[in-house]
């Protein structure tokens, strides 16, 4: 069901993005060889969360775009 939303072009970036981040949660490895499969095609298109973080003690790490989110997904689970 996360993959068939990720890969919905008609749905928002950023809540495609979240739900990579939940594929990594729920550690969806099954989903390896989709995820592979669609990264060429995945949108470069910048997304963020609308709001400025200031701080750089936070670190907090967000992806780029979608395909920066799953190639780093797929880097981590190699």
């Amino acid at each position: 069901m996360l993959m068939a939303f990720v890969v919905d072009d008609t749905r928002d970036l950023l809540a495609r993005v979240m739900a990579v981040q939940m594929i990594r949660e729920v550690v969806a490895r099954e989903l390896m060889d989709s995820i592979t499969a669609y990264i060429p095609k995945a949108s470069t298109e910048p997304v963020n969360l609308g709001m400025d973080i200031m701080d750089p003690r936070i670190g907090t790490r967000f992806p780029e775009s979608l395909k920066d989110a799953l190639e780093k997904l797929v880097a981590d689970w190699k």
